[in-house]
């Protein structure tokens, strides 16, 4: 058996003549049988054969005749991935000159949708197959090293949507979060309704859930522009479902020991402090957040703790001394990176230093220093945790507007 994984069906093809043949163009079916008879088709990319294939079940599609490798494949497309592709190109194409499957032969990629605008060049994935990080990496990086700024859209079968605000990420589609807003911002396309759906002010709770905006319209509403590119409200209205999430974590979750939380409950024995009552400054909804795979609640906390165990009130502390506590933290095992990333896990970590500069619990002594000016909140009885979980995030929340 080959260990070749079968290549790519397609949309464009080339004639014998080098002629360019899209599909994304609408031909009658009559139209596509006469040219399978009278035409050659030949992959862009490989230049091996393709057959044009015109049937009842599947859109019309060219598919290599060979069972080899094709340079630019990547997965095998579903009618699904196909027909989704065709509509983002005719939506596209309405108001942009827009390339269907266009081979790059600089970088060896074929976007399933090419846009060039005047200010920048955008490849469009439309991606509704699971895609290794390790192939999603090496392929988004390839557009980034050209300059380019690569979009992913996922189909909208790979969304699991859990409540008004509430999301559940499969493993791999984190790696889709795009920031061009400047806010994480995920795209979701269904060829089954032509649904556009956009969720942006995205916030990582744990390592599967996370909290967002959801914005639903349809390629009738909206040009590709206005969809990706477009404004977004000012906050989002996710604050209260991120506070129920934390009470049913401090009230079910923290009771039970894993893999996980283990080291941490220990931690909090160690500190005398309930599972449950674990420092109300943690767990705060950080847009940075997504890059640990830990949940909030825990690696916040860990920071929190590893500033007050050796350092006194109004002593002052390096940015770098933070900085390497956490990365022993990561060392064992403690906080996990979800792309294993250089660098990735400061951001994260300068977010919420600033989060804790704003509550005034510490201050920026330096560009390098930190001074220590109270300590974090841990009440005692439980109806006093959910109102200091309350109390902290609306306190930044005011101080933030006011700025």
């Amino acid at each position: 058996m080959s260990n070749v994984k079968e290549c790519n069906d397609v949309l464009v093809a080339h004639t014998k003549e080098g002629k360019l043949i899209s599909l994304g163009k609408h031909h009658s079916a009559e139209r596509l049988r006469e040219m399978r008879s009278t035409l050659q088709f030949f992959c862009p990319s490989c230049k091996e054969p393709l057959q044009l294939k015109v049937g009842t079940k599947k859109i019309p599609h060219f598919a290599h005749l060979k069972q080899r490798s094709c340079e630019s494949s990547h997965e095998g497309e579903t009618d699904y991935h196909m027909l989704g592709k065709r509509q983002l190109y005719e939506w596209i194409s309405s108001t942009h000159r827009v390339e269907l499957e266009e081979y790059m032969a600089d970088i060896r990629q074929r976007p399933d949708l090419l846009l060039r605008t005047p200010s920048a060049v955008y490849p469009i994935e439309y991606q509704c197959a699971a895609l290794s990080l390790e192939m999603f990496t090496k392929r988004n990086q390839s557009y980034l090293g050209q300059d380019y700024r690569p979009i992913w859209i996922i189909g909208a079968k790979r969304l699991k949507r859990l409540s008004t605000h509430m999301i559940q990420l499969k493993s791999q589609d984190w790696q889709y979060l795009s920031a061009i807003p400047q806010l994480p911002t995920l795209f979701y396309f269904s060829p089954d309704d032509q649904q556009l759906i956009k969720i942006s002010h995205l916030y990582a709770f744990s390592s599967t859930i996370c909290f967002g905006t959801f914005h639903y319209s349809s390629t009738h509403q909206l040009t590709f522009e206005e969809w990706v590119l477009g404004g977004i409200e000012k906050e989002p209205a996710v604050w209260t479902a991120w506070l129920e999430r934390k009470r049913k974590w401090r009230t079910t979750y923290m009771i039970y020991s894993n893999k996980q939380t283990r080291p941490f409950l220990e931690l909090l024995y160690t500190l005398q402090i309930p599972p449950s009552h674990f420092p109300a400054e943690a767990g705060i909804p950080l847009s940075s957040s997504y890059l640990f795979e830990t949940p909030s609640c825990i690696w916040q906390a860990y920071i929190l703790f590893d500033l007050f165990r050796y350092t006194r009130m109004d002593e002052e502390i390096a940015y770098e001394t933070i900085r390497n506590r956490l990365k022993k933290r990561m060392k064992e095992g403690h906080i996990k990176q979800r792309f294993e990333r250089e660098g990735d896990w400061e951001i994260p970590l300068q977010e919420y230093l600033q989060f804790l500069c704003d509550i005034k619990l510490i201050k920026k002594s330096s560009d390098t220093y930190y001074i220590l000016k109270r300590t974090y909140t841990i009440p005692h009885k439980m109806n006093d945790v959910f109102q200091a979980d309350w109390d902290c995030l609306y306190a930044w929340l005011s101080k933030r507007n006011d700025m």
